[in-house]
């Protein structure tokens, strides 16, 4: 038998976001007798590393300063010399530096993945970065994107071709996020009362939902606001928000101005969010950037309706009036007469949820997109050595 492919993954961190549960998912898929993988993280490793589940999956932590300017390049070419990895797969912009050093270091194949953006360049303009961007897109294999949305971004402002982008949507766990009912035994009713009653809730209150970290890009206050507004009539609904993040003391304050205390349920970081998602009515995404939105397809998956902005990869996961509806970004007015939509209409709740389940088993299953992964590395390392 031949020796399995090597693969090095490098990644800023493996704390709570959405590319690094993408990354752990992938790794928890990947055949280990086919795949040796590595996870070096540029900084220290997170709490993403505890949920790696399968063996021989090694861990690199070089804790490198977050607040200074770094460019790594001897230290990191001499770490990828002594791990001499088949592939070194980059991920997002922070690991951009990992691609050089790989070249630096001559190996053999180099992937580089666009995973999302920033708050700080939400549309991609930044001329410096694109120029890296540029330069890396001769240095690498493969580029790949999470959501078709980057390839003419990519093609056009940074010169990267069709012949190295390979596009791969993320997956979801189609069975660890399921409906009520899908894979338990228990009445779905009297589970989803259940579920509720153990967050303080009645079965009946109508919930709005979403799952996210507290940060800029991902524009809570319009999702506050918005709620704010369509819950006129339904003084019992409630607006559950799970994650955490440096906002935090800044929304806390904002749902005071709008007199949503006690309407709002900050729940923050979870690890039961499988069984939080049965709880509601309606998902929420409000960000004013997005790549491809694992917290969209888990609620997709849970056979939930979703509102959510019209950026990024998005569109590619909501069909406007077939599992949910797309918003303009920061559009208030527009989110309140959306939700107000779907908490006047249970029907409409329960088709578009149907539809989302659908969708996520169809063409995002993670058993998909763990697929392709292992066709790329096996396709490359099968291939002629770039290097001699």
């Amino acid at each position: 038998m031949s020796a399995p492919t090597k693969v090095l993954h490098v990644v800023h961190s493996l704390q709570v976001g959405g590319l690094e549960n993408g990354l752990v998912n992938l790794l928890n898929r990947l055949d280990a007798e086919r795949f040796k993988q590595i996870v070096c993280c540029l900084t220290s490793g997170g709490k993403f590393a505890a949920r790696i589940n399968v063996p021989r999956v090694d861990l690199i932590e070089l804790n490198m300063p977050t607040t200074r300017f770094r460019f790594p390049l001897v230290r990191l070419a001499k770490l990828f010399r002594e791990l001499s990895p088949d592939i070194v797969h980059t991920r997002g912009w922070p690991t951009v530096d990992a691609a050089f050093a790989a070249s630096l270091a001559r190996v053999n194949h180099i992937v580089h993945g666009e995973h999302g953006r920033e708050h700080s360049d939400a549309d991609g303009t930044n001329w410096k970065r694109n120029q890296i961007r540029r330069v890396v897109g001769h240095l690498v294999d493969r580029y790949v994107i999470v959501c078709d949305f980057f390839r003419p971004w990519l093609n056009e402002t940074c010169g990267v071709g069709n012949d190295k982008i390979v596009y791969i949507p993320n997956g979801v766990d189609t069975q660890k996020f399921h409906p009520l009912g899908a894979s338990i035994p228990t009445d779905a009713a009297e589970a989803r009362r259940q579920l509720r009653h153990q967050l303080g809730l009645s079965a009946e209150s109508l919930l709005v939902g979403t799952v996210g970290r507290l940060d800029p890009v991902k524009d809570f206050p319009t999702l506050m606001r918005g709620f704010q507004q369509s819950k006129d009539n339904y003084p019992d609904a409630k607006l559950v928000i799970i994650g955490d993040g440096p906002l935090k003391s800044d929304l806390a304050r904002l749902s005071q101005e709008l007199r949503l205390d006690g309407a709002v349920l900050w729940l923050g970081e979870r690890r039961d969010i499988p069984e939080l998602l049965l709880c509601f009515d309606v998902f929420v995404q409000t960000s004013i950037f997005e790549g491809m939105s694992n917290t969209i397809l888990e609620a997709m998956a849970t056979g939930l309706p979703i509102v959510a902005t019209e950026t990024g990869g998005n569109p590619e996961l909501v069909r406007n009036g077939e599992n949910g509806t797309l918003i303009r970004v920061g559009d208030v007015e527009g989110l309140a007469q959306t939700l107000k939509r779907y908490l006047d209409d249970p029907v409409l709740r329960r088709n578009h949820g149907l539809n989302s389940r659908a969708r996520a088993l169809n063409h995002f299953d993670l058993s998909l997109m763990a697929t392709r992964y292992a066709e790329m590395y096996e396709d490359l390392a099968g291939g002629s050595r770039k290097h001699g």
